[in-house]
Order: C-alpha cells, then structure tokens, then sequence
C-alpha cells in the first residue's frame, strides 16, 4: 500500500479503488492525497472507472492534445463517451488541475442522474445545503443537484463547504469515485454532501425494519444482524435467523429484546430465541418461535400453540391450533375450527365462538360472520354488529369501514363519524390519506379527523404497480410521511412540506427515529402460474435491485 495515506482521510477509499486496480500511485510507492488531479489524469481514471462505457459522440482533434501526448488515447476516450468537453477554440487544456465542480458534473452527467420532481434548480436551493452555494457556476447548477441527491459530493472536513471551482485532489476524486461507485463507508458520513439525514450508509441488498433494536441485513454469508448504530452483531453461524421476524408491523408491543432463531438438530429444526448481543438465551427446543410481544413468546411444541416468559419459562402450555401474538391484553386462539381470546394469563376473555381471529388495537377487535364485518369489546361485547364489507383495525380512535361501497370512520362507540366516496387508509397522528381524482388519475392527499383536507392530493405512484406491498403513500409516524411521485419517494412533514425530497426507488416509514430506504432499484410484476390461455395465472409484485440504508429522523430538516 503507499506510504504516505496512513493518516490521510481519504485512506479508505483509495486502498478500494487500489484494490480494484483503477488507480495507481508513483514509483516512490506514494499516491500524494493533497496533489492536485489535472484534466488529463481525470480523463485516465475516468476511463478506468467507467471502461464499459459506449461512445456517444464523436472524437475531436483538439489543437493542445497532439497524438504524442501521453494521455491522447484516454482524452479522446473521456471526450467521445461524453464525461469531458473541450473549451473554445478547439482547446481541451489537459495540464490544469480540474475544478471539483467539472469532476461532479462530469459523472452525473454519465449516470444520467435525476433531479427529484419536487427540487428547484437554484443557488438558493443549493444554499439549503453548501454555504459557498454562490460560487457554484450557473451552468453546473442542474448536474450538481443531480449529483447531490445521488450522493456524489464529498466534502470532507464540512459537508457545508463545497468549493465548487478549487481545484480537485487525489484524495478527494478517489472518495468522489468511490461514491459513485456505491462503495459507501470510505469516508465518514459527515463529509457526504446533502448526506445529514444518512444514519446508516446505504450498503445493503436486503435490509429489514429494525426490531427490539436490531435490524436483519444482507452479510457475506447470508444475513447479519445490526444494532441501531450499524454495527454488526456477532451471532455463531449455527443459528439462522428468521427473516419474517423483522418484517411483522411496526407497531407490535416490544418490551423484551429477543429475537428467534432456528437451529439444525439431530431431530430436525428447532427454535430459540437470541437476546440483542447475540447470545442464546432461550434454548432452540420448539417446534416454532414467534417474537415476543407484551412480555410473552409465542411457541410451539407437539403441534401445539402457547407461550413462554422472557426466561424461557411456560406460561401457557402448548395446547392451541392456531395462536397469534398479544395485542392490548388479548391474542387470538384457535380451538377446533372456532377462534376466541385469552388474556396474558392463559383465560378466557371471549370464548372460542368466532368464525376467524383478528387483531386488538385500542381495546377493539374485528369480528366476521357471513361476509361481514363489526367489532367487539375487550370484553366481548358488541360495539358494532356485522355489517360493513370491509373493517380496518382501530388507529387515532377511528378505524375505516366500508358500507355500499362509500368509505367512512366509526369511532370506538360504533358511531359513524366520516363518510366519504373516497378511499382512504387509516388514521395515525390525526392525518388519514385518501385516494381522489378520476380513474388512473388519481393521486393521494391527506385529511383530518373532520374529513376536511389537510394536505392536497398530489402524490401518486407507478401506474402498473398497484397492488400491495407497494403503497404510493404511507401513513403518518414519528411526525413524517413516505410518499411517492411516480417511481420515487420521499417525506414530507404535516403540512405537506418534503422534508427530504423525493429521490428513493423504496422506502418504509419512520420507526425508533430510523426509516429504512433504498438507492436505485425498481418495482416490477411478474406472472405466476397459468390459466392455460397463456396467461399467469396471477401477478406477483416485487421489488429488485438497490442498496439500502437508513435515515435518521433527528436531523431531518425541510429542504427542496
């Protein structure tokens, strides 16, 4: 490695692209961090990093560039795939050190990146990010936007600082690649241009919601397990965690810190349960294991459900056909082919009478009988008798139904407090959305618990991707919501401010003060099965591609 990089900041970052034999240092075994890079040598590394490149244009025979100049070949390659241009006169200047707003805009110029809808290109906008935003030339403002929000910029030691027309180091352009390149972590997140609200750098194929505050992500070997810092957590490798685990509700009552996990025994699979430094603490001895809820574990042991404390302890024996987890002092059993409630003791509060088993939320359950819907009390009283065809959980102390195809909200009397045409979501931090306008042209809003709007409909999503889990708006949490323009999505605040503007493929709302996200990626539907007309049989919608990451809540600040 060289031998002047020890200290430098940059270090990372270099040693990857090293690595990855796309640059090189001097023959004194330096690579000189603080020497500046002049516009031939970034024509070099340009054509290293992006060799794959087609040409869209053709080349120049540039007066200052005679064939017998050492980086000919690379110019010419740098101008013709369309990163470089020369300047008037036919003149391309190869020996002055290139500006770090040429080498910005001469990749997201490549990468083709987009500027969210939402933005306005301006020295003003960019004032909300860099304090020298006035220095920036007024023809890079629309690509050097683009390359904030595609996290190119590395302004290392203040992110504010952009000095858009110094000169651009070695250092600094080997960090700027590695951007590029998605190769996040070489250089402190801090230093990462609009990257304030960046909690965990985006690294990650897969990643899940975070639970009993871990999070389930893609590893070299399968799937780690992270903390809320984004430090890994150390599990042996005999256990397998269950992916399903992290993607249950957010909202489910998590006061113990467990999480399960399976294990190949000489009888087959068997279930325990980790605590949050990776360490087995209920033993891998069940049939199944479900995360724990309300201070109990869901387990299962000779084809039948019960409940375990956080030491491992019975509760309530194996003796269920089905069991869910407890919710509001309640979980949903099943007895023969009937369901009914017990409480955290093992009795019963409603007997198993009901036809299927849902879940509390704020001291009521849906109930079903005959293709409708109504609700009961916690203790088994009729709030509302079966009535509606559809029936949604209680949240904000209303919960939406719908009746002859008109939506509205009941609240937890059973009265009728909102009707409306339109169809909405449920309601969280006093906001619901609601889906208006005609056919595929409708977009989602916001109203308040009076039906009046909040905050005008104006976010849409994909046309052809419709369908669950793809949802083009989010309900409100922790003060913030996910929604969508198109094939992006961002967050806006109450008012309908965006607070980070619309730039993810995906994303998930806030929870403990983290929102998970991802960079690239797309949603798509593929056919399944066949009808024997040549048509799948159904769709399934998926999402593939991407990196994700986390965002942090606390340095949210409305910007776009």
């Amino acid at each position: 490695m060289f031998s002047d990089i020890e200290a430098h900041w940059s270090k990372a970052a270099i040693a990857q692209l090293a690595d990855l034999n796309l640059v090189q240092g001097y023959p004194d075994r330096t690579f000189r961090p603080e020497g500046l890079v002049t516009r031939a040598e970034f024509a070099v590394l340009l054509c290293n990093v992006f060799s794959s490149a087609k040409p869209i244009r053709e080349q120049k025979n540039f007066v200052d560039v005679p064939q017998s100049h050492w980086a000919y070949e690379a110019i010419q390659t740098a101008v013709s795939k369309g990163f470089l241009v020369g300047y008037p006169g036919l003149a391309f200047k190869p020996e002055p050190p290139i500006p770090r707003v040429q080498v910005l805009i001469a990749i997201a110029s490549h990468l083709k990146l987009e500027i969210p809808p939402t933005v306005t290109v301006s020295k003003t906008n960019l004032k909300l990010y860099f304090d020298d935003a006035q220095e920036i030339p007024h023809y890079a403002l629309p690509k050097l936007t683009a390359a904030l929000f595609g996290y190119l910029i590395v302004n290392f030691p203040d992110r504010r600082k952009l000095r858009p027309n110094q000169p651009a180091t070695r250092g600094e352009v080997a960090a700027i690649l590695c951007q590029t390149l998605g190769i996040w972590n070489t250089v402190p997140l801090s230093a990462i241009g609009g990257g304030e609200h960046w909690a965990i750098a985006p690294k990650f194929s897969r990643a899940s919601h975070f639970f009993q505050g871990v999070a389930l992500v893609s590893g070299q070997l399968g799937y780690d397990l992270i903390n809320l810092n984004g430090q890994p957590i150390e599990v042996d490798r005999h256990y397998q965690i269950l992916e399903w685990g992290f993607e249950i509700e957010r909202e489910l009552p998590t006061s113990d810190p467990l999480i399960p996990v399976s294990l190949e025994t000489n009888s087959g699979l068997k279930y325990g349960y980790l605590n949050q430094e990776g360490n087995l603490v209920i033993p891998a001895e069940w049939e199944m294991a479900a995360p724990f809820s309300e201070g109990l574990g869901l387990v299962r042991k000779g084809g039948k459900s019960g409940y375990i404390d956080p030491t491992g302890q019975v509760v309530i024996e194996p003796q269920f056909e089905l069991s869910d987890r407890f919710y509001n002092g309640r979980a949903a059993v099943k007895v023969g082919e009937k369901y009914g409630y017990i409480d955290t003791t093992g009795h019963w509060v409603i007997p198993p009478e009901l036809e299927r088993g849902y879940r509390f939320s704020e001291e009521r359950v849906v109930i079903w009988s005959n293709g409708r819907y109504g609700y009961l009390d916690n203790q088994g009283n009729a709030i509302v008798e079966p009535q509606f065809e559809q029936a949604d959980r209680f949240s904000d102390g209303l919960a939406v139904v719908r009746l002859n195809g008109v939506y509205g909200c009941i609240d937890r009397t059973g009265n009728l407090v909102l009707e409306t045409p339109h169809r909405i979501q449920k309601f969280s931090e006093g906001l619901a959305a609601i889906e208006m306008g005609e056919a595929w042209e409708k977009k989602w809003g916001y109203i308040d618990q009076t039906g009046d709007i909040a905050i005008a409909p104006q976010f849409y999503g994909l046309e052809d991707v419709r369908d669950r889990p793809y949802s083009p708006v989010e309900p409100f949490s922790e003060g913030l919501a996910m929604v969508r323009f198109g094939p992006k999505c961002g967050f806006i605040d109450r008012t309908g401010t965006f607070v980070i503007p619309p730039h993810f493929s995906d994303a998930s709302s806030f929870s403990h003060g983290l929102a998970r996200v991802t960079l690239q990626g797309e949603w798509y539907q593929e056919g399944r099965g066949n009808t024997g007309s040549g048509m799948p049989a159904e769709y399934v919608i998926l999402f593939r591609g991407g990196t994700w990451g986390y965002l942090q809540l606390n340095s949210a600040v409305s910007k776009g």
